[in-house]
């Protein structure tokens, strides 16, 4: 009469859609990704100023080097981001989430290391051979990149942590200790080079202390966030064999993304004049503030994907898909329709030179296009991670990047820095066309129709409308910062109507305003 002892299996905790959460993350989000470019712009200025323009250059070295090696670390990142909002939608899974990060942290934190290390011993090669200078000494420079390694290693696992703690939606958290450290980075770097020495060893130095003590603190907030467990959580082996495919297929994705969105910058800079280029590159600076928007909402949706997807709520899944698809829409499309249109004035109001405006002005409207396209395809991209997948993005960016580089060759003789804005507006049209279908037919079959209407182009045709009307009454007399209110208002109103025009984000609107019913007794 004795039945058999079964193994404990983590239940299901089903839990109601907080859509409260999911508004806070995006709030945190969008404050917390616009401040470190704000810091930033702030702090360029000063640093170049008080460094030289060789010793600039090293940050500016830096900066590739660390955009470069921290796509290796992707894969962990997403592994961890993913599994954590699995396994807390999960019953008795604390112990699991409490190996899993200490797994994933021993290897990337190894990985870190060895990246800190083939740079502090290829310093010399660096400083010597790879990098010139007029007023550097090559030795200067060795010892300078040798800070680097050190800086790079402690840097490294500030988004592994960060990966942690979105998978644990603590993304106010996230935010609110990034503002700060990053305040202690960049301000504190102004200090020291103000009161201690104006050299490049003090900076790096700084860096190096200040991205330790970073990582540190995101470390600490990870394993606070974690439900407690008995015992010490410990490296586990079967956790790594079971995401290791997830990693490097994420790992593959994010090199691969790399090169796509370098691709063309390496070419321009052979195809094009120097001064062309430097146009182009202008435009694209200005462009890209829009993927501030577009990280800020799929980073809020990603988790609660995850979550939907790990409780096999399917008929959830697809509403909130459609919520985060038109969320996206509504902020990148009338953001990108307002900035289009008026790409004249607004690089007038951040140039103030006729000359640029008239060279780069369409090279802007068109990368804004482009990306704009880009960020729609965020979700898409988080409901393949949200399962697991891989593959699809993977695959799709090798065939673009194969197909770029003729394309580019091409409308660049033909049609120079505007032909190349082109072919990344083509290929996002690609992207859309073709991942979305095979998105949805794996993972939300019926829904591409629903998407394509409802969450593309019914924003997209409210976002031009309003955008273009604003263009054709705008005054022809303003001066330069005169056309900052206009700008704002055209942006405004562009907003507005993109936001009436999706139906989930109108009924949250309209329910977020409706006044409170009254209880009677």
């Amino acid at each position: 009469r004795l039945a058999r002892r079964q193994p404990t299996i983590p239940q299901k905790r089903r839990t109601a859609p907080d859509m409260n959460l999911v508004r806070r993350n995006l709030v945190a989000n969008l404050v917390g990704s616009a401040y470190t470019p704000l810091v930033t712009l702030v702090c360029v200025p000063i640093y170049k100023g008080m460094l030289g323009t060789e010793a600039w250059g090293l940050v500016g070295f830096f900066v590739t080097l660390y955009a470069v090696v921290a796509q290796f670390g992707t894969g962990l990142n997403q592994a961890l981001n993913r599994e954590l909002s699995r396994l807390s939608a999960l019953g008795n899974a604390s112990r699991q989430m409490r190996d899993t990060v200490r797994s994933l942290e021993l290897v990337y934190w190894l990985l870190a290391a060895t990246a800190g290390l083939l740079v502090f011993f290829g310093a010399p090669l660096i400083g010597h051979y790879w990098v010139s200078a007029e007023d550097l000494s090559p030795d200067l420079i060795t010892r300078s990149v040798m800070l680097m390694g050190l800086t790079l290693a402690f840097q490294f696992p500030c988004a592994f942590y960060g990966g942690g703690l979105i998978g644990l939606q603590r993304q106010t958290l996230l935010a609110a200790v990034n503002i700060v450290m990053n305040s202690v980075r960049f301000l504190g770097a102004v200090g020291v080079l103000w009161w201690v020495s104006p050299t490049i060893h003090a900076f790096f130095l700084w860096q190096a202390a200040a991205s330790g003590a970073h990582a540190v603190v995101l470390a600490v907030c990870v394993w606070r966030s974690l439900p407690r467990a008995d015992g010490r959580p410990t490296l586990q082996r079967t956790i790594l064999r079971a995401l290791w495919r997830f990693v490097l297929g994420a790992s593959g994705i994010a090199l691969a993304s790399l090169g796509l969105t370098q691709l063309d910058k390496v070419l321009l800079s052979h195809l094009l004049t120097l001064e062309d280029y430097g146009y182009y590159m202008l435009a694209h600076m200005a462009a890209i503030g829009l993927y501030v928007v577009t990280g800020a909402v799929y980073t809020a949706f990603l988790p609660q994907f995850t979550q939907r997807v790990s409780l096999n709520e399917q008929p959830q899944l697809v509403e909130q898909y459609h919520l985060g698809c038109q969320v996206m829409a509504v902020l990148v499309l009338s953001a990108a329709a307002t900035a289009a249109v008026f790409s004249r004035e607004l690089l007038l109001v951040w140039i103030g030179d006729p000359t640029t405006v008239e060279r780069a002005h369409l090279v802007l409207s068109l990368l804004l296009i482009g990306n704009a396209l880009n960020g729609l395809m965020n979700m898409p991209y988080a409901l393949q991670l949200a399962n697991g997948c891989t593959s699809i993005a993977l695959t799709m960016n090798l065939v673009a990047m194969i197909a770029m580089m003729p394309l580019i060759v091409v409308m660049t003789i033909f049609l120079g820095p505007v032909g190349a804005a082109c072919v990344w507006v083509l290929l996002n049209v690609f992207y859309m066309l073709v991942g979305t279908h095979i998105t949805h037919r794996r993972f939300l079959p019926g829904q591409s129709r629903r998407w394509a209407i409802h969450d593309v182009l019914t924003p997209m045709a409210a976002a031009v409308a309003v955008a273009w009307l604003a263009r054709l009454v705008a005054p022809t007399d303003l001066d330069r910062w005169q056309m900052v209110p206009w700008l704002a208002a055209a942006g405004a109103a562009c907003l507005t109507a993109t936001a009436l025009a999706t139906s989930s984000v109108r009924r949250a609107i309209l329910l977020r305003l409706r006044p409170p019913t009254r209880r009677t007794s």
